[in-house]
């Protein structure tokens, strides 16, 4: 009769046990399924983002990139023309010559 007491005993803690390990399965389920939404929505947001970017924002970076180095390239040409016709022997004016040639490569290769 006790043996029988005993299982019965077990038997209702492990029904108690079994519940509350479902219950809290269940609860952790609902958490990783709110969470699941959750990094979906911002998934979706970070695509929507990217989409962007690359519809309207990188080709207007294009465009100016190309537009900076046209006026570089502009820049360059008229100061190697004035290097060109600068007048031999002129120190200062050849100085400052090749220092805005070399300014303006420099910042061409950052640009770059």
């Amino acid at each position: 009769m006790d043996l029988v007491c005993r299982v019965a005993q077990r038997q209702g803690e492990l029904k108690a046990w079994l519940t509350e390990r479902s219950q809290g399965l269940e609860e952790h389920a609902t958490d990783a399924e709110l969470r699941h939404v959750e990094l979906r929505s911002r998934l979706e947001r970070m695509e929507a983002s990217v989409d962007h970017l690359v519809r309207e924002v990188v080709p207007r970076c294009r465009a100016q990139r190309s537009q900076r180095v046209a006026v570089l390239r502009q820049q360059v040409l008229i100061l190697r023309s004035v290097e060109r016709a600068a007048v031999p022997g002129g120190g200062a004016e050849r100085l400052a010559t090749a220092l805005m040639y070399t300014g303006s490569l420099l910042l061409v290769w950052l640009v770059l």
